[in-house]
């Protein structure tokens, strides 16, 4: 045992480390071992008599070489654990000790290569075969649940995009991303990725958003209302006046740039920046304009009338008549003294609120507005200066939440800016706002599971049931639980062929829905497939039980109802009549106990559970 021992930890050690392969990873050590040991032991004994075994000579060389050792006295005397015993080795291997004893006549064989013995390798075999066939089942399982789930996703994404697709209106809203949307629903083919660019899009598009809100109003209000589509357009004008005031240094510098840049249309922009110059006050002096109290003086007050006229006389302003000087030297000093602090508190500030950049962009509209009242006066256009101011308000709150990415809140700010405007237009477009809160909030979500869950809240919301009550026609994938009571009739059985069953119910197939126009409910045509609450449903009959035994045939149920569907509630009334095989467990006569098939025709009154919307019609 020793000597196994030896020869054992001797074919662990000796690989170089060049030579530990993969192939020497694999080789049978023990066994190795046990053989040359054994072989060693054969020659000891010999006394003179080993040539005669010259064959057991070479497998002990051949096997020392498996290991990359020379049959050598070097190679021998190189291994640490060989050292002390080498020179003995060599010689008795090479027969040159011939003092021992023994017969040296009993047979060694090779082992050759190790082999498992028939028995073991037929367990392994089996067990291997066993494990490859579940791992294989169980992975096709995995596979196919989770291929039934994506394909049930990429059809709700094409259903949702179409959606999308068809409200015009999104595509004011969302430029870049309904340009993506009807680009993808020409393949009809949606990847991950594509959910990743769209979230994308969305983004890039909530930046405009508030400037694409006023043309998708715009859109909605009859050509008709003149006075309230230039009540939009003057909004939407001076939403982009107000953005382009906060990129300027000052105001008295962005009022002489942005009068180039829109006189031509907006020509009260030129009687404000010529009052912009009228009311600078006198060099040497820490502020931009003069106070009020610069004109008490009765001369300057009335030479600065006198000139104030002349100038917007000669600059041709129609807005500037003689009328209106008085109330220009009133309250202007004012209007300018209060932009000018709140533009010195913005600047002074270390930390720029927005509440101080919305004061600071209101009180440049409070310096327009009294401009704009004349104007509206002098073309015969009423608009409601503070609504619009309102408006207004609402459109810079609306682009702080969105540069703040608070994406919540949008839907609200947005929803509030419109009904401002113009009150009806979304009573009848709550649709478009569902999936404007889809594209919203797809711009929030962090991860996949959260984009899926978002999908299916778009494609069918809590409380879809009442999807059928409100649509002409609906088709979806459904599911019924509730309680059920009705005649059970049995196939093959020497008893009773018919009786009284009842208990729960909860069956799953498609639902074909028509609303009743009459009246608020609908009525449903339901093809069962599953009934998974059937195995607790109960005969009355002693002879005849349900089948404890679960298998999957035992959920099948394919059978045909119709349903009404109660008003705006979840409740459904309504017969179903199905086919049920092997659902029972039969004890006949002779004692013997066999499955046989049943059929039931039942009045149920159910709680409604769509799973999955294919189609709506309205």
């Amino acid at each position: 045992m020793k000597k196994i021992l030896f020869f054992f930890l001797l074919s662990l050690i000796v690989l170089p480390a060049e030579a530990q392969d993969s192939v020497l990873t694999k080789l049978p050590t023990y066994r190795d071992a046990a053989y040359l040991a054994k072989l060693y032991k054969k020659a000891s004994r010999a006394s003179g008599r080993w040539e005669e075994y010259t064959e057991d000579k070479k497998n002990f060389i051949n096997t020392l070489r498996k290991y990359n050792i020379e049959f050598t006295k070097e190679s021998l005397c190189k291994n640490p654990f060989l050292q002390s015993e080498c020179i003995a080795i060599y010689r008795t291997i090479n027969s040159e000790i011939h003092n021992s004893i023994g017969t040296g006549d009993e047979q060694v064989v090779d082992p050759g290569p190790y082999i498992l013995p028939p028995t073991s390798k037929s367990l392994l075999s089996t067990i291997s075969s066993y494990s490859w066939q579940g791992a294989m089942l169980q992975g096709t399982a995995s596979f196919m649940a989770q291929r039934f789930k994506d394909e049930l996703t990429s059809y709700s994404v094409g259903l949702l995009l179409t959606k999308i697709e068809n409200h015009k209106e999104l595509e004011v809203l969302f430029q870049h991303s309904y340009k993506y949307i009807k680009n993808l629903n020409r393949t009809g083919v949606y990847y991950a990725s594509d959910l990743n660019q769209l979230r994308y899009h969305a983004e890039l598009d909530l930046q405009d958003l508030p400037q694409n809100s006023f043309e998708s109003i715009r859109q909605k209000i009859p050509n008709t209302n003149r006075h309230l589509l230039f009540m939009l357009d003057e909004t939407e004008f001076y939403y982009t006046l107000l953005q382009e005031f906060g990129r300027q240094s000052n105001p008295s510098q962005a009022i002489d740039i942005l009068v180039d840049r829109y006189k031509t249309e907006h020509s009260e922009l030129v009687t404000v920046q010529l009052l912009n110059y009228a009311f600078r006050d006198v060099q040497p002096s820490d502020r931009i304009w003069i106070s009020a109290d610069s004109l008490k003086d009765k001369d300057v007050n009335l030479f600065f009338k006198a000139l104030l006229y002349q100038q917007l006389e000669s600059a041709g302003s129609d807005i500037g008549l003689q009328v209106y000087v008085d109330n220009y030297a009133e309250n202007f000093p004012a209007l300018f003294r209060k932009l000018e602090d709140s533009f010195n508190s913005l600047r002074q500030s270390k930390t720029p609120s927005f509440d101080l950049l919305k004061d600071y962009l209101l009180q440049v509209f409070y310096i327009y507005e009294p401009i704009l009242k004349v104007k509206y006066s002098n073309i015969g256009t009423h608009v409601d200066l503070p609504t619009m101011g309102k408006i207004l308000t609402k459109t810079l709150d609306l682009s702080n939440t969105i540069t703040e990415k608070q994406y919540s809140f949008i839907f609200p700010q947005l929803l509030s800016i419109s009904t401002d405007i113009y009150p009806e237009i979304f009573i009848s477009d709550s649709e478009s706002f569902r999936l404007l809160s889809f594209l919203i909030d797809l711009t929030m979500v962090k991860d996949g599971g959260e984009v899926q869950d978002l999908i299916q809240a778009a494609v069918l919301p809590i409380g879809s049931a009442a999807i059928k009550r409100a649509n002409k026609i609906s088709v979806t994938i459904n599911g019924y639980v509730g309680a059920t009571i009705g005649a059970e009739g049995l196939k093959g059985a020497d008893i009773k062929s018919t009786g009284l069953n009842y208990g729960l119910t909860a069956p799953i197939g498609f639902t074909l829905s028509f609303k009743n126009m009459a009246k608020k409910g609908s009525w449903s045509i339901f093809a069962s497939v599953l009934d998974i609450g059937s195995l607790v449903n109960q005969n009355l009959s002693d002879e005849v039980s349900t089948d404890t035994d679960v298998r999957f045939e035992q959920f099948l149920a394919p059978g045909l109802g119709l349903f009404y569907n109660v008003g705006k509630s979840p409740f459904t009334l309504g017969v179903h009549g199905t086919y049920n095989p092997a659902k029972r467990e039969y004890n006949s006569v002779d004692q013997h106990s066999r499955h046989i098939d049943t059929w039931r025709f039942n009045a149920s009154v159910l709680v409604d559970i769509p799973f999955f919307n294919l189609h709506i019609g309205k």
